[in-house]
């Protein structure tokens, strides 16, 4: 998911005040980035730009089935209009 997306439904989803759901999803947001890019620059992917995109695109990959999961899980917990 890109960062807009996450934002909003963090914003939208939470009855915290807007600012601390801004501020934590930031937060949450640098580490997962600081901690993939320092995982694939610890297996290899800091060497060559060529690795980096491989791994990149690696780690893209193995989140497709979890958004896969989210999203069909979601849409059959809709109520159907009568």
């Amino acid at each position: 998911m890109s960062n807009a997306a996450v934002y909003r439904l963090a914003l939208f989803s939470s009855d915290d005040s807007k600012g601390l759901v801004s501020a934590l999803t930031g937060m949450i947001s640098i580490a997962v980035m600081g901690f993939g890019g320092s995982l694939i620059a610890a297996i290899g992917g800091g060497s060559r730009l060529e690795y980096f995109a491989i791994w990149a695109a690696f780690g893209g990959l193995m989140c497709l089935p979890m958004v896969y999961r989210l999203l069909q899980t979601t849409t059959s917990d809709v109520a159907s209009p009568q």
